[in-house]
């Protein structure tokens, strides 16, 4: 049964710790007074010295500041500021794996990473050194975010479908706390991405779950892999149709008026406003992830990382449109999309949909562009019956 989940909590306080000394006199040596406390095994800075290390890294931002496209400049701006933009900590209660990665220790960009993800998080010795979890047994399910997101949104529904499935999933290269290297983020070297990581687990014969920017990933594997792959399921999927003109016209502009929006809080309510129907008091699942969302967080040092990331990301999602191939695909589909979802509306993919040769479409009422979060209940039902019964 899915629980809903409580409210989001630190993972904890520190405590006090101390160098060990090795001196052989009983004074007190400098050596020997408390040091930084300690955080579930890992040393944590005193207020001044972060107050010292920030105003550093605040004069080397400002020093990079005129070397940065404009686009990034008012984009860093923005992320510096803003809940959204700075990193969660999460660390892993599951000390005896070496390979469980500390989040609190990873520079990472990404909405709402939740800290109370249940499975845990390891990193690969990959190129990418790709951040995933790969848990249970039987049929296995991949999960593919979206743009600007992360694996653990979809918590709910991995959590749910872990009982009688192997279920694993990873943040794409440039997202979350997987490596962001500069390169260009097409859908062709996300498709690669997803690709290798199949391969490198041993998911054959997988179910993948692609959310939005991870659904146009999971349709350009589909076409170039369909071997790998048992099935699609795709929620509010980009890439089945061309976006509307004005859409294509806005995009680059967007990032420009990013910085009209300065107020904290309201930049990040304006953007959870766009992706849900819900309000957090309707909906636990949508109260979790604006709780994690909103949260206070240590500020991001990558943030020209990030904003070449993410443009780079949105062009290249502008430009994918697969609806001329679609006959080509192999598996079976199943889309999941939301009423009212804003970014990825129904109106202009439903004709793609119908024409995909093998393929069920599924409406959810009162669900905006993350329903994995706004609706799991309904999206866990969906997986299962499309499990049991592929069109």
């Amino acid at each position: 049964m899915l629980v809903p989940p409580g409210p989001v909590r630190p993972s904890g306080r520190p405590t006090t710790g101390r160098r060990p000394c090795r001196h052989p006199s009983t004074s007190p040596r400098a050596c020997c007074v408390p040091s930084r406390p300690v955080l579930n095994g890992a040393l944590v800075e005193s207020p001044e010295a972060a107050d010292r290390k920030r105003g550093v890294r605040n004069r080397e931002v400002a020093l990079r500041f005129f070397a940065i496209e404009p686009w990034e400049q008012w984009l860093g701006t923005l992320l510096t500021r803003s809940p959204l933009g700075r990193p969660n900590g999460r660390t892993s209660t599951r000390d005896e794996l070496a390979e469980v990665v500390a989040i609190q220790s990873i520079n990472e960009a990404s909405i709402g990473r939740s800290p109370s993800f249940p499975f845990s998080q390891r990193r690969a010795e990959d190129p990418y050194r790709t951040v995933y979890f790969d848990e249970g047994s039987g049929p296995p399910l991949v999960f593919v975010h979206g743009l600007g997101g992360n694996v653990t949104h979809f918590e709910f529904v991995a959590r749910e479908l872990a009982g009688d499935h192997r279920v694993a999933g990873f943040d794409l290269v440039g997202f979350g706390a997987t490596d962001k290297p500069r390169v260009r983020y097409e859908i062709a070297l996300l498709r690669d991405h997803l690709l290798a990581f199949l391969e490198a687990r041993g998911l054959r014969d997988a179910v993948v779950v692609g959310h939005s920017l991870g659904g146009a990933v999971a349709l350009a594997a589909a076409l170039e892999r369909p071997e790998l792959m048992r099935g699609l399921v795709l929620l509010g999927a980009a890439g089945l149709a061309p976006l509307p003109w004005w859409m294509r016209l806005s995009a680059p502009l967007f990032l420009w008026e990013l910085p009209l929006f300065y107020l904290l809080q309201l930049t990040a309510n304006l953007i959870l406003d766009q992706v849900f129907v819900d309000s957090a008091e309707e909906n636990p699942y949508v109260r979790h992830f604006r709780q994690a969302s909103m949260q206070d967080r240590p500020g991001l040092p990558n943030l020209r990382d990030f904003a070449r990331v993410l443009t780079s990301a949105v062009r290249a999602l502008i430009r994918s449109d697969f609806s001329g191939r679609l006959q080509e695909l192999e598996v079976p589909v199943l889309a999941l999309w939301g009423d009212s979802d804003r970014l990825v509306a129904l109106p202009g993919v439903r004709e793609s949909i119908e024409r995909l040769p093998r393929s069920r479409l599924v409406i959810l009422e009162r669900c905006g562009h993350l329903s994995m979060i706004e609706r799991p209940r309904e999206v866990v039902a969906e997986v299962r019956r499309f499990l049991a019964d592929p069109p």
